[in-house]
This record gives C-alpha cells, structure tokens and sequence, in this order.
C-alpha cells in the first residue's frame, strides 16, 4: 500500500510540474439558437488578427489553416481571401455591418489576442486566447462565437532553433482547426 501512495503521490506532483502556475485554460462555445434556420453554404473568413510581434507571419498561416479546415472538414464554400479582403477593404471587422459587404451567407473573424511562447524551446508547448466568432449576412446577428482562454498548444516533437518558425506555423495551424472544431457543418442539401 506504501508504494502505491508514493507512486500516486509522485503522479501528482509530476502533472503538477507540467502544468503551467497561474494559468487558467477555458473554452465556452455560443450557438445562436436559430442557427438551424440559417441556410450557410458559403462563409468568408476574415484575415485574422493576430497579437504579438509575429502576428504578420502568423495570421496569413491561421487563415490559410483556416481555409482549408472550413473546405474539407466542415464543407463549406469559401470566399477567396482575395475577395473577401476587398469587400472588407480598410475596415475593422464590426461584425454585422462586415459579414453583408463580405457577400457570404457568414463572415467568420480569428481573433488571436494572446499568442505565447516562451514554452516553445525549452517545453514544446505554446499557449493562445481569443475568440473565433460569425455573423449571418442575411441580418447581421452573431451566430456563433468560440472564445477560448490559455489553451495549450503541444509540439510533436523537439523543438530547436532551426525548426522553431515552422513549429510556430504548424502550432497556429493546429490551432485554427481546433477553433473551428465547434462550428457547425455546412447542412447536406
């Protein structure tokens, strides 16, 4: 019984050594109760907008992650970013007033507003918080919102200084599709 408790007992201590002091992690997920009634076959996605010094490298990897998610897991048609980007062309992405010039059946917006990795190197793992939200063109109303608080984003494998810019690339990507986990599918027609 006293090996059990001392191996219990350094199980403990072990996940508490990795998780990280003072950190939070918290998902919520809001669906719009009518949502059903919508009928989205196409959706836009914004360029995302993405914190910290990296961001400009970053957030054309998330959007392009993104994308492809949106395309091949969820079904949906995508707006190019192209188009998508001239419809929204200058302006701060306002939700309802953005989703009817973007031209989609919903405007979908990547708000990455913590982006940390000073775990990267030494630990393997980065952490993230923002909020993924979407708005129905056809009356502007939010249809979905996903915010998520110090999620933790784990690397395959070792990280070192050469590998370190495309490890960011594939954590944002991974990041992107689970985000996006929680958005409905597009409906079978």
């Amino acid at each position: 019984m006293k090996h059990v408790t001392t191996a219990l007992l350094s199980l403990v201590f072990l996940l508490a050594a990795c998780a990280a002091p003072g950190r939070v992690v918290s998902e919520e997920t809001f669906l719009d109760k009518d949502l059903s009634s919508l009928e989205l076959v196409d959706v836009a996605l914004a360029a995302p907008e993405f914190a910290g010094p990296s961001g400009g490298l970053l957030a054309p990897a998330m959007r392009v992650a993104g994308r492809r998610y949106l395309i091949d897991v969820k079904d949906f048609a995508v707006m190019a970013d192209a188009a998508t980007d001239t419809a929204l062309a200058g302006g701060t992405i306002d939700g309802p007033a953005a989703a009817k010039a973007a031209g989609a059946d919903a405007l979908i917006a990547i708000r990455v507003t913590n982006w940390d990795t000073s775990e990267l190197l030494p630990r393997g793992f980065a952490f993230a918080s923002g909020t993924v939200t979407a708005w129905a063109s056809r009356d502007g109303r939010r249809v979905f919102e996903h915010a998520f608080e110090n999620v933790r984003m784990t690397t395959p494998g070792q990280v070192t200084g050469a590998t370190y810019a495309d490890t960011e690339i594939a954590l944002v990507g991974d990041l992107a599709r689970r985000v996006l986990a929680s958005f409905p599918r597009k409906k079978p027609r």
